[in-house]
């Protein structure tokens, strides 16, 4: 929903500032997207690994960052349907290979599983 209303104001404010808020918002949505998927996605997901497969819980995290986790450390998606992403990316301190599922579910959280692959 916050994605969705700060989409309607850049655009709203497009016309008055000729576009210029339009590359500002899209440039803010695509740094968030990366931090999200760098930061709080790759360790949710070695936390999860750690704990033989237990789901790990984040919130307010777009779809758009989910195949950006496996663009940025080497992985690749096995299966993507929309609010589930599935794929394999190699752990970051050992590069033993993790199997990881993410699944958008109600209430803007991200569930996410990391298993041995």
């Amino acid at each position: 929903m916050k994605t969705k209303v700060l989409t309607l104001i850049a655009v709203l404010l497009a016309i008055p500032t000729y576009g210029i808020s339009l590359i500002i918002w899209i440039f803010a949505k695509y740094k968030y997207d990366k931090f999200s998927a760098t930061r709080v996605l790759i360790n949710a997901a070695v936390m999860s690994y750690q704990r033989d497969g237990e789901n790990e819980v984040r919130y307010g995290i777009n779809n758009a960052a989910l195949p950006m986790l496996f663009d940025a450390f080497g992985g690749w998606i096995i299966a993507d349907m929309g609010s589930v992403v599935s794929g394999v990316v190699p752990h970051p301190r050992t590069g033993e290979m993790m199997h990881v599922t993410m699944s958008q579910i109600s209430g803007n959280r991200l569930l996410i599983k990391g298993t041995r692959a």
